[in-house]
């Protein structure tokens, strides 16, 4: 993996504008705000580190400090199908929330978002991906770089054209098109049924920049009485 596309790869999500434009900056409160609300409805601790979004080298980044290791452990192989598919949803829904949030469509410029969104795609499968506390970073060849960009494709394809029969992912994943294809609905949904409470937790990390971990629960919190 070239030292470029390593760089590229080193946060969870980077503006590929290259700006701090408004509209940017919001895509990415909304990417984050996702990821937590999610984490929020399946049960999955968030961490100190709260949910952030900030400005790293004249672009955005974000990050979510969901524990989803704690709520589902470390060996994906061994969950039920039901369990790996709610740890893929609650991956893929910050890059969905903002695929929606920018109205994007299938085959129009997803290419130039593959490598921001690479590190949710790829540890939803427990390929590649090596996290700390305040950031994901993808480790891959060349070759696996690829096979991880086509799961991306394959996944958004699922989610655009749900009438199709499920992909058949093989890439040393098994033959887990059908439960790809129901984490990508699945993120879908919580998108559209928490619409509100994505809209209201993004404008916080728009006003503040970050949400703590006290603040997220007591948001969670908020949720269950309503």
């Amino acid at each position: 993996m070239s030292s470029a596309r390593k760089q590229l790869a080193k946060l969870e999500r980077r503006n590929v504008c290259f700006n701090l434009s408004p509209a940017e900056h919001k895509a990415v409160c909304v990417h984050e705000a996702a990821h937590a609300i999610s984490a929020m409805i399946l049960g999955i601790p968030l961490g100190e580190g709260g949910v952030s979004v900030f400005k790293h080298g004249g672009v955005f980044a974000g990050f979510t400090d969901a524990r989803t290791a704690t709520r589902y452990g470390r060996e994906i192989n061994k969950l039920t199908k039901e369990d790996w598919q709610d740890a893929m949803c609650q991956n893929y829904i910050g890059p969905v929330a903002e695929f929606r949030h920018r109205k994007m469509i299938f085959g129009e410029g997803i290419e130039q978002y593959i490598p921001y969104w690479m590190s949710d795609f790829t540890a939803a499968v427990g390929a590649g991906t090596r996290r700390t506390a305040h950031e994901s970073q993808v480790c891959a060849s060349e070759e696996e770089w690829e096979r991880n960009s086509t799961l991306v494709r394959y996944c958004f394809a699922m989610l655009c054209f749900p009438e199709r029969e499920p992909y058949s992912i093989i890439h040393g994943l098994g033959e887990i098109g059908a439960l790809v294809k129901g984490a990508m609905l699945a993120a879908d949904k919580v998108c559209t049924d928490y619409a509100k409470e994505i809209e209201e937790f993004s404008e916080m990390l728009v006003k503040r920049g970050k949400v703590t971990q006290s603040e997220c629960n007591a948001f969670a919190e908020k949720m269950k009485g309503e």
